[in-house]
């Protein structure tokens, strides 16, 4: 399953330049959506230097349903430190459930996100790796199919990470 990533986030990097040797990994995050409705995600992040590469898929149920991927390009200020931050900017797709809680009270929208992103990858005194991340896709426009109407609202997801 790495292997398929990492080809399909290769064939992604002639777009950014040479990117040499790479550190790659799958984590898991839990967080919040708009910061009270529970959240999780997987995803799998690639970096080479100043630069990285996020895949990802979260899940919310609560007032605000939701159910997006991501893929988003990472700049490193200082690459490989022990503790390291950095920011990010990509693209969305996304179900969302505006006014209902859980999936099915509501009429289901579809739509797409621009993203940012900005966080904190660094190394527990256990020699674990784990990062924390705040990520706002905005402006997110999403299409009701039962009411016909669309919207644009932010999103924001704070979220801790499990590096594995």
């Amino acid at each position: 399953m790495k292997k398929v990533f990492s080809v399909l986030l290769l064939s992604l990097l002639p777009l950014f330049g040479d990117w040499g040797e790479t550190d790659s990994y799958f984590y898991a995050d839990v967080g919040a959506l708009y910061f009270l409705n529970p959240a999780a995600g997987v995803g799998y992040r690639m970096q080479s230097g100043h630069q990285g590469l996020d895949l990802s898929a979260r899940i919310s149920i609560g007032l605000l349903a939701q159910a997006k991927t991501s893929v988003l390009y990472l700049y490193y200020p200082t690459p490989y430190a022990q503790s390291q931050y950095y920011l990010g900017m990509g693209a969305s797709a996304l179900y969302i459930n505006v006014y209902g809680i859980g999936f099915f009270n509501s009429s289901p929208s579809y739509g797409c996100a621009a993203e940012l992103l900005v966080g904190k990858e660094y190394w527990t005194d256990l020699d674990k790796r784990r990062f924390i991340q705040l990520q706002v896709g905005f402006p997110t426009l999403y299409f009701s199919s039962g009411m016909g109407s669309n919207g644009f609202i932010p999103i924001p997801i704070l979220s801790y990470g499990f590096i594995f």
